[in-house]
């Protein structure tokens, strides 16, 4: 059965794993993903170019930075970024173009204050110590983003940050989360935001609302901290991290560029989410307003509406084609990702060395590589800029080690256990498993929220030994438990009931399609299921809806035919096995 693999932190899934491999029991582990909290900030950047880029900014409407034009100009750029498709890739662009008036963006910070005032006022909704105010809350801005904004900024991120295959209008864009967000150096205010990336599934518009005027960035030496690249210079042993320099403005470092982006108000910031980036130089004076926006690609939105264009254009027959489609950009985007990210994850580290969340989002990344190539059996990928190869087998284990020494954390540790579980080494795994959830039990006064991943992820491993069926089951209901309305976490619980409780199992897979009708794991794990118990007609359904939703998934196929075979209808089932047999033909001749 299959179980939850992939999760995109910090905002949430996008995609659905990618699933292979024939229809069995147990066929996958389901794992989670973290990306590591971090109580303390490193507030520092280095970057160049900054000053010049207020000159563009004034004599043009709309510009476009790429790691090219760095490298170029010898800016530091990681030389990673200066050859091949990484160097204009458009996941590693940084875009900057006028969004708002000056009255508009008094009207919005006007807004702003007052709904803090009335409301609950200016506090910490997302993971990175800042203080915002939700969009929801101020009424205003969201009726200008909806008449106005969401056309200008997902048009400005479609033409300049998504890859060629994606930009076909399969995939719509929405709007998942956004904040205003102020920064001070008062009491209890936040003078900028640590390194961090936003997510491997959103890209994200920054507008600056203040004028540059309007604050000052803090004293150099009040501005260097541990793990900032000012601090790394003066020891680094590194050339190409040495020949970096001091960080110029307030705005948006982003480490790949080894640039800070400081635009003119009213301008937004657009970018992929998985860049990693901090705000350039704290905030000594003054107060600096941005609105910030996180939007990711909506399938539900992209089928209705592409099912809706075609009809109106070719009437019947359009379904199928539709969801291709979608199938097909959903395929090209993950594809990109899994490109740019661990150069990106690597521009990160370099940039902030000691940072524990980014250490530990580099072992994410590369696990995740590493899986990929032992998947595809394919040889390990060696890279320039990456002694030894970054992809090789065990660097993403010492990116592990080295976030877990740096500072011990539960989500590092939960990496680590992911990486250990897939190199096959299932005690070890189980212990690293277990020193995160023990980091999670000191944190009396601090929420942890990888523990529901950890437990599922612990009930993932226990699964695979029968004897500990029980153990599992206790496991991913302790992961349910803290996180009720996860779907993931569900599918894992019937996963592990499934054995010895089917009838619990049934229901764990039925309230995780309740709360999330795409989760393919819940499908496929409901489908083999019914198909065990004697009930192919209901397993036959939904083995096509999985298939509607993935036409090339090749254990939804099989699962099919044999639901088929079951009620009789067996000329059905031999064309759908002769349909993927031409299909696998079809792949291998892709590849």
């Amino acid at each position: 059965q299959r179980s939850h693999k992939r999760a995109r932190t910090p905002a949430g899934p996008l995609l659905p794993s990618r699933f292979g491999g024939a229809m069995q029991e147990r066929r996958e582990r389901g794992w989670t993903l973290s990306r590591v909290r971090r109580s303390r900030a490193g507030m520092s950047c280095s970057g160049a170019g900054a000053l010049r880029l207020l000159a563009l900014l004034s004599s043009a409407s709309a510009i476009v930075l790429r790691p090219r034009e760095g490298c170029a100009r010898a800016d530091g750029v990681a030389s990673e970024f200066c050859a091949g498709p990484l160097a204009t890739h458009p996941l590693t662009a940084v875009a900057v173009a006028p969004a708002l008036s000056s009255s508009e963006c008094e009207h919005f910070i006007s807004a702003s204050e007052a709904s803090a005032l009335a409301g609950a006022g200016w506090r910490s909704v997302l993971r990175y110590d800042t203080k915002e105010v939700p969009l929801a809350e101020i009424p205003a801005l969201q009726e200008w983003f909806e008449r106005y904004g969401e056309a200008r900024l997902l048009a400005r991120i479609r033409e300049t940050h998504l890859p060629q295959g994606v930009r076909s209008g399969a995939l719509k864009l929405r709007l998942r989360d956004s904040n205003v967000v102020k920064y001070t150096n008062a009491p209890n205010g936040s003078r900028a935001v640590r390194p961090h990336s936003d997510g491997e599934d959103v890209f994200t518009f920054n507008v600056l609302l203040s004028s540059p005027s309007d604050f000052q960035p803090a004293e150099p030496a009040e501005d260097v901290t541990a793990g900032s690249p000012k601090a790394a210079d003066a020891s680094a042993a590194d050339p190409e991290l040495a020949s970096r320099r001091g960080c110029f403005g307030v705005g948006t470092y982003f480490s790949h560029l080894n640039r800070t982006v400081t635009p003119l108000r009213g301008d937004a910031v657009t970018y992929y989410g998985g860049l990693v980036h901090s705000s350039g130089e704290q905030v000594g004076s003054g107060v600096r307003y941005v609105w910030q926006g996180f939007l990711t690609l909506d399938e539900e939105t992209s089928s209705a509406t592409l099912n809706e264009e075609r009809s109106l254009a070719t009437g019947d027959g359009h379904i199928e084609l539709d969801r291709k489609l979608i199938f097909d950009a959903r395929a090209a985007l993950e594809s990109a990702i899994d490109l740019v990210g661990p150069a990106l994850a690597r521009a990160g580290v370099r940039d902030f060395p000691t940072d524990v969340t980014l250490l530990a989002n580099l072992c994410a990344v590369l696990g995740r590589a590493e899986d990929a190539q032992l998947t595809s059996q394919l040889p390990p990928k060696h890279l320039p800029d990456s002694p030894g190869g970054a992809e090789s087998p065990g660097a993403a284990r010492v990116a592990c080690e080295a976030a877990i020494a740096t500072e011990p954390s539960a989500g590092a540790f939960n990496n680590l256990g992911l990486l250990l579980a897939r190199g096959g080494d299932d005690a070890a795994a189980e212990l690293a498993f277990r020193s995160g959830l023990e980091l999670c039990a000191l944190e009396v006064r601090v929420s942890c929220p990888e523990a529901a991943e950890i437990w599922s992820n612990l009930g993932s491993l226990l699964r695979s030994d029968p004897t500990r069926s029980a153990e599992a089951t206790e496991a991913c209901e302790a992961a349910v438990q803290l996180a009720p309305d996860s779907a993931a976490l569900l599918a894992n619980l019937g996963a592990a009931q499934s054995e010895h409780e089917p009838a619990a199992a049934r229901a764990s897979y039925e309230r995780a399609l309740s709360i999330d009708p795409g989760s393919h794991n819940a499908r496929f794990n409901l489908a083999v299921l019914l198909l065990r118990h004697g009930e192919a007609d209901g397993a036959a359904l939904a083995f096509e809806a999985l298939l509607a939703a993935e036409p090339r998934d090749e254990g939804a196929r099989m699962g099919l035919a044999r639901a088929l075979a079951e009620l009789g209808r067996f000329d059905e089932a031999i064309a759908l096995s002769r349909d993927g047999a031409r299909l696998s033909a079809l792949d291998e001749e892709d590849a």
